[in-house]
């Protein structure tokens, strides 16, 4: 059963089962997470297809279960592939504040993004014990 505040979700994707929307809140009364997650999710996928759509989706997806995004911009890089190729890729850098507990729920989006796409990898950093703040 979830907690208070809680939502029940139909995901682009499929049905989210019991996604729980929680606010951390500090003794001040602000929120606050303990975890940034950074990824970079690519313009365009491994074999050169425009996943713009996808994206668009994945924004809702993170707002519904994250309460926001945000958006830092565009990166370029390069990335060995399995076969050993490299791989050039443009992609938007995201950020998503949570508690340490979501980050399950996080990577199973991105990986539902990845599935719909050509792509190989997403860039997914974690970052522990960060103070952020919503005041």
């Amino acid at each position: 059963m979830c907690k208070e505040p809680c939502l029940l979700v139909e995901s682009t994707w499929g049905p989210i089962k019991d996604p729980t929307v929680v606010e951390y809140t500090s003794d001040k009364g602000e929120l606050v997470a303990d975890v940034k997650a950074l990824f970079y999710l690519p313009l365009r996928d491994n074999v050169g297809h425009d996943v713009t759509e996808e994206i668009e989706a994945l924004e809702a997806e993170l707002f519904v279960l994250f309460s926001g995004w945000t958006f830092q911009g565009y990166v370029k890089g390069a990335y060995r592939m399995a076969d050993g190729t490299q791989s050039l890729d443009e992609s938007s850098a995201y950020v998503v504040v949570c508690d340490e507990s979501r980050i399950a729920e996080l990577e199973q989006l991105l990986r539902d993004f990845k599935s719909k796409t050509s792509q190989e990898t997403i860039y997914l950093e974690i970052q522990r014990d960060v103070d952020v703040r919503f005041v």
